[in-house]
């Protein structure tokens, strides 16, 4: 591959037209063997985009106060902090799971399987 790409993309926008300024994470599968981590926030809000990885064959994998996504091509994308310190997803934090579909982030914690090993 000789062009650039994107893995993760951190913007300042409005998530789901709730006239409040986030930052906006837009998630994409990284090549082979690679390791990201991304910075998300603690207290301002946050929006992260998984649409475009949601037909990747992921782990989700809760580590201290990480997420971490497991691909099948052995590659990872870590988002610090997605937890709280007592393990309790951030309330501030936002998953874009399909164009126009949000969720909180304690409803994708219920809604999709995450180990924690």
């Amino acid at each position: 591959m000789n062009g650039p790409f994107v893995v993760a993309q951190a913007n300042t926008g409005s998530p789901s037209g709730s006239g409040r300024s986030a930052q906006i994470i837009k998630l994409t599968k990284p090549q082979g063997g690679e390791a990201i981590v991304v910075q998300a926030s603690y207290d301002g809000a946050v929006l992260i985009d998984f649409s475009t990885i949601a037909n990747e064959r992921i782990t989700l994998v809760h580590i201290g106060e990480k997420l971490i996504i497991l691909f099948d091509n052995q590659s990872t994308l870590t988002i610090n902090p997605f937890f709280d310190s007592m393990g309790v997803p951030l309330s501030n934090v936002q998953v874009e799971v399909a164009p126009g579909r949000d969720l909180p982030s304690t409803e994708l914690a219920a809604t999709l399987p995450i180990t924690t090993d």
